[in-house]
């Protein structure tokens, strides 16, 4: 979707030093970062605190770089991704959670055995590789298409529709019977 004439103008001046512009341009896109940043960390608030806190240093640090050959949302949502990466990485604790049933996206008139069923394939998802749990985050947590999740994580669509095979897959064997 192409940006808004604001949002282009906010960024020409944010890319010009107007501080003003760059603090409206990361209000505007922080709930997204955020959200991001809860479901990649498996819904730790206060890890998704600082790595949407520490996107948000990122993006400014890069404004001046930033050459529209993507929509802000989605560079910004490839610097979050990043970042998320980075404290993951350097937390490893995280990487045996798996992501409480706190998806905000999720309807609430689910039974509890449909709840219940969405947490134990959460909680696959989350033990999943990196690449892979990305790629269910950006497709079916935060709404991308395949598409933009390629141009998210600088890959081909094919890689991501491959992934999305894998995936599958992958939870078929864990969850068989229960699918």
């Amino acid at each position: 979707m192409p940006e808004s004439f604001a949002t282009v103008d906010l960024l020409y001046a944010a890319q010009n030093g107007d501080r003003q512009a760059a603090e409206k341009l990361l209000r505007e896109i922080y709930p997204s970062i955020f959200s991001l940043a809860l479901r990649l960390l498996a819904f730790n608030r206060p890890a998704a605190e600082d790595v949407a806190q520490e996107t948000c240093i990122h993006i400014v640090k890069a404004l001046p770089k930033y050459r529209r050959d993507a929509s802000f949302k989605t560079w910004s949502t490839r610097i979050a991704m990043n970042c998320a990466r980075d404290y993951w990485r350097s937390n490893r604790k995280y990487a045996q959670q798996a992501p409480l049933d706190e998806d905000l996206s999720a309807p609430r008139t689910k039974t509890g055995e449909d709840l219940a069923f969405q947490r134990q394939i959460w909680k696959e998802i989350g033990l999943l590789p990196e690449k892979l749990r990305e790629v269910c985050i950006l497709l079916w947590a935060e709404g991308y298409t395949q598409a933009e999740a390629a141009r998210i994580m600088d890959c081909a669509e094919k890689t991501i529709e491959w992934r999305v095979h894998d995936i599958k897959k992958r939870l078929r064997e864990k969850l068989k019977g229960e699918l």
